[in-house]
């Protein structure tokens, strides 16, 4: 007998690929925020960031 894998829910790869998507919208918006924190100069708190990234991240 062949050990075949079974077959794939194609609705189960279809929430992995919208998870993945997520995370490199979530991960894309920290580096965004990252980068205008040290470029603007303004004083800005860690929080501040995370909070922005995470907007940009889910609104992208």
């Amino acid at each position: 007998m062949s050990h075949r894998p079974p077959p794939r829910d194609p609705d189960q790869t279809r929430r992995q690929l919208e998870r993945s998507a997520t995370i490199m919208r979530i991960l894309f918006g920290l580096g965004v925020g990252l980068v205008f924190a040290l470029t603007s100069g303004l004083p800005i708190s860690l929080g501040e960031i995370l909070t922005l990234s995470l907007l940009t991240g889910l609104l992208s």
